[in-house]
Parts: C-alpha cells; structure tokens; sequence
C-alpha cells in the first residue's frame, strides 16, 4: 500500500542518507588510465575543461565540459584521459532505508548542467567558508535530484525490510569483521539463528551469510580506497587472523587480491 500524499515526501526527507567520502577539484592528463574500476561508493564528476573518456561494457562515454556524469557504485568500467581534464569529483553514497539509489544502474548517467552552472560549482567548491560549502552540498544534491528517481511501492518494501531487521542491519553495519557469526547476529532479532537466516532470504532474496560477507568487503574495499593503511593493518582492523586470509577472502569476493584493488581503484 502506498503512502498517502505528503507522507511518502517526509518519509524520504527523514531517512535519506547522503555521505560524502571524498571530493576535490583536480587537473589530470594521460596518467589518468585506469582500466578495471569497481567502486564501493559512486563517482560524480563534474567537467569544466578538456576532455576524458567512461567505458562501462561496450558502451563509451565521453567526458565534456560542461556536462555532470555519475558512475554507479558496484559497476565494471574503464576510465581514460587522452591529454588533459579539468573537474570537480565526489565520491559518495545516496541511500534511502539503507539502498543506494544509484545501485543497478549499470551505466554511466550523464547531464548537460551548462559552462555557468560548472563554473559557480567549480569556484564554491575551491571556496573555505562554511556557508558555501552548505551552498555548495545544496547544488550537488540539485544535480543528483534530477536521476534519483524514486519508485515508491519499490521504497516501500526496502522500508518494511529496514523497519523489521533494523537492529540485526544497524549490528551488521556497525561489527562487520571476519568471524561475525549468526548467532551473535541473531541477539538483534527475535528470532533463532537458522530461523532468521530462512525469513531473511526469503524477505531480501539475499542469504543473511553472503549480506554478512558483502558488507565485510565493502568495508575493506572503502580502507583500501580511502585510506593509506596497509593490508596487513586492515586485516587486522577487521579480525582477520593474519594477512593471508583476508587476502583469500578478499580474491574470493572480488576476484582480484587487495593490492590490486587498491592500485585499480586509488583514484580521482
């Protein structure tokens, strides 16, 4: 059933979640070749000069001046600096009950926002004082408006799902680390541990034990983008019991090892 008017609005103003992760206005040139990216959190990036080139399958993007483009997290692509590229990046989730409104997108969203509009962005963005960078998050979620699209009777089941598996969700969210077993899991809910492993994946599609694994690598693909630790200090960090079995697990969830990874995906 879906929610009558005006509710379905303050539902979505309460319970959005728009996490910025990193952002700068960057120059790059032909160092800017990344051939295999797969990020845990989507791209924006704003072009306000030169040019560059987004290959998601076998459908190629170019990068314009001018233009606004959003790579969606979890997708397969290539990206490509032929001489040199101006603009202004973010890298960010937008999620509402706990779903990323770009997830699934499996394309490289692109609009025209106008040289005006890249240029006020460019120059807030370059900007110290706290009230435009308030301006400046203001214009960014104007640019996102115009893709994120919400179906409501899809929200409203990923809001039933949040609302019944909340503290089991916000549990996994907050301990997610190697050895995190179902019974520790299943404390947050009122139901035994094999019987919550049945009505999750028979509510989600998802077994609880690959969620439960999916947000551990998630976790560790954000420290090693994110941040400048070293393997062995993020497989600590996550209780794995030494290198190479976070290494191992990481392969196995990935397909590539975690240096790897790092060295695909560290960039702007």
């Amino acid at each position: 059933m879906l929610e009558q008017k005006g509710q379905f609005s303050d539902s979505v103003q309460k319970n959005l979640e728009f996490t910025i992760y990193e952002q700068l206005v960057v120059k790059v040139d032909t160092w800017w070749n990344f051939p295999h990216i797969n990020s845990p959190f989507n791209r924006l990036y704003i072009v306000s000069a030169g040019h560059g080139e987004v290959r998601v399958r076998d459908t190629n993007t170019i990068l314009e001046p001018g233009h606004a483009y959003i790579l969606p997290l979890h997708t397969d692509l290539a990206l490509y600096c032929p001489k040199r590229m101006d603009k202004f990046y973010i890298h960010f989730r937008l999620e509402l009950y706990g779903r990323d409104l770009f997830s699934g997108a499996g394309k490289c969203l692109v609009r025209n926002l106008g040289m005006p509009a890249v240029q006020r962005i460019v120059r807030m963005a370059g900007n110290n004082d706290t009230r435009v960078a308030l301006r400046l998050r203001a214009e960014v979620l104007t640019v996102l408006a115009e893709w994120a699209a919400i179906d409501q009777e899809d929200f409203h089941v990923s809001r039933q799902i949040m609302q019944k598996y909340q503290g089991v969700l916000s549990f996994i969210q907050q301990e997610s680390r190697a050895g995190l077993t179902m019974e520790e899991v299943s404390r947050y809910s009122s139901l035994g541990a094999a019987s919550l492993s049945r009505q999750f994946k028979k509510d989600t599609g998802i077994p609880l034990k690959k969620y439960i694994e999916e947000k551990l690598v998630q976790k560790a693909k954000e420290e090693l983008i994110l941040t400048p630790k070293r393997v062995n200090e993020i497989a600590a960090e996550l209780r794995f019991s030494d290198e190479f079995y976070f290494s191992r697990f990481f392969k196995k969830m990935t397909g590539v090892p975690p240096r790897v990874y790092r060295r695909q995906n560290q960039i702007r």
